[in-house]
């Protein structure tokens, strides 16, 4: 008996050690896979900032090939689509970034590809399905910051649309919720009050993007506006005066684009000014 177990140690052993080298190789292979992935990855992501979209794609669909379910794979199905919308292959990208929503809906890529999908709709100008996509990632990803972005964004289409209502809704729920594009969002608020002709609020809002975000580099670069959108508001409201303060304020700022518009409502003012009492002046059109 003793012999007997003797001569099956050395089966045991061989046994043993087939089994190890097995797992070896194909930790091994894992290991040497996962290597020329993630140096394809590399390589591709260096090509896309090159601006060699084509050639970027092509390694990026490799990556996702070698591995669909690796770590690589969500990021590089993203940057497809943000190759093909450099291309201007709009319908492309689209594909893409939904692709990556569907197969890669936890991924922490998946709400920036939802945003993206708006983005596109918008350039192409389907603004109802737009909108749809905007509030789809409100809904799947409420925490996320791109979902500031997508309200906002669906504020802007309401604006355009004339649903005033809808439109102060995002806005301010951007202004209460997303700080860092708060400045944005109360600009869109004054000019939704505007365009309701709700002269006095649309005051204080614009007044209030000057005063709560004065670093702001978009309130900044608006300030022009800003000034002639308060000229207006002031003009409708038969304060003739102040409206020519704020259409002096565009005349002597930087930004020259509003420049003939406000040099035409100021004389367009102090003729009211001049003029002996009559009807009050019918608002001023949107521009």
């Amino acid at each position: 008996m003793a012999k007997g177990r003797v001569k099956g140690i050395p089966l045991l052993v061989s046994v043993l050690v087939i089994a190890v080298l097995a797992i070896s190789v194909y930790i091994w292979g894992k290991q040497y896979i996962g290597s020329r992935v993630e140096k394809d990855f590399y390589l591709a992501k260096s090509l896309f900032k090159e601006g060699k979209y084509g050639e970027a794609v092509n390694k990026f669909d490799k990556v996702i090939k070698s591995n669909p379910q690796g770590t690589f794979a969500p990021e590089s199905q993203y940057h497809i689509g943000s190759a093909y919308k450099n291309l201007k292959m709009l319908e492309e990208a689209r594909q893409a970034y939904s692709l990556l929503t569907s197969q890669y809906a936890a991924s922490e890529w998946a709400d920036d590809a939802q945003l993206e999908i708006g983005y596109i709709l918008i350039a192409q100008e389907k603004l109802d399905l737009a909108l749809q996509e905007l509030q789809k990632l409100s809904e799947e990803h409420p925490f996320s910051e791109e979902t500031g972005k997508a309200l906002y964004e669906a504020g802007k289409i309401y604006l355009s649309q004339k649903k005033y209502s809808q439109a102060l809704q995002n806005f301010q729920a951007v202004i209460e919720g997303y700080a860092k594009i708060a400045d944005k969002a109360q600009l869109g608020k004054a000019d939704s009050l505007r365009a309701r002709e709700e002269w006095i609020k649309a005051i204080e809002a614009y007044l209030n993007a000057l005063n709560h975000y004065p670093q702001s580099k978009i309130v900044e670069e608006m300030k022009g506006e800003i000034f002639y959108n308060l000229g207006l508001c002031h003009y409708n409201l038969g304060d003739y005066k102040s409206a020519i303060q704020e259409f002096d304020k565009v005349l002597a700022h930087p930004d020259r684009r509003k420049d003939e518009e406000a040099l035409s409502m100021k004389e367009a003012t102090e003729e009211k000014m001049a003029a002996p009492p009559s009807s009050p002046s019918q608002p001023v059109p949107e521009k």
